[in-house]
């Protein structure tokens, strides 16, 4: 059924599919009850709509943004959502659960932050701390073994060198603390 009520047209079906199509052979758009609406380019279907909302064959071009309006979308890729980018409501996340997250560039990689942490893959180790204006923090089993501080360099444990000790400065200096004094502490020094 055409009709018009006065204010609005209506194209209506009782029973079946309305469909749109060019010289009885191509389909150009199917309006399904209670099913899909399918839209075609060239005979060849490219947007659907589904229960769980759209879907699309071919490239998505835009020319604005992409609005996930909640906190509970995520941009999904991959046959098994590989990778998800998403906010929580608290924070944003790349999620990456299969293979490698690689970026790559020809050209220089910048991060702006005023902090950097890198954690362990269950986020209960700290590997690497660099904090703005601060101190860079290196981990050993979460454990900080090396530490910049304003006069140099913290570290905690053993240092091993595997070749020379190079103090270069006006005034050298070595010092060395021992809290055992029962246990004797040596410097060799030559040249």
């Amino acid at each position: 059924q055409i009709y018009h009520d006065g204010t609005t047209n209506y194209l209506r079906t009782e029973n079946g599919s309305i469909n749109i199509i060019k010289s009885n052979t191509e389909n150009i758009a199917k309006f399904i009850p209670d099913g899909a609406v399918e839209l075609y380019h060239n005979n060849s279907k490219k947007l659907e709509t589904a229960s769980y909302g759209t879907f699309t064959s071919g490239t998505v071009a835009l020319s604005g943004d992409v609005d996930i309006a909640n906190d509970t979308g995520k941009i999904k890729l991959g046959t098994n959502a590989d990778i998800k980018i998403f906010h929580n409501g608290t924070d944003s996340i790349i999620d990456n659960t299969t293979g490698e997250l690689q970026i790559t560039t020809d050209a220089v990689m910048r991060f702006n932050a005023t902090e950097y942490k890198f954690n362990n893959a269950a986020n209960n180790e700290k590997i690497a701390n660099f904090f703005q204006d601060g101190a860079c923090e290196l981990y050993f089993n979460h454990s900080k073994k090396l530490e910049t501080t304003t006069t140099g360099i913290s570290v905690t444990g053993r240092a091993d060198l595997s070749d020379k000790l190079i103090i270069d400065s006006n005034s050298p200096q070595v010092r060395l603390d021992e809290a055992d004094t029962t246990t004797s502490t040596r410097l060799l020094m030559s040249g």
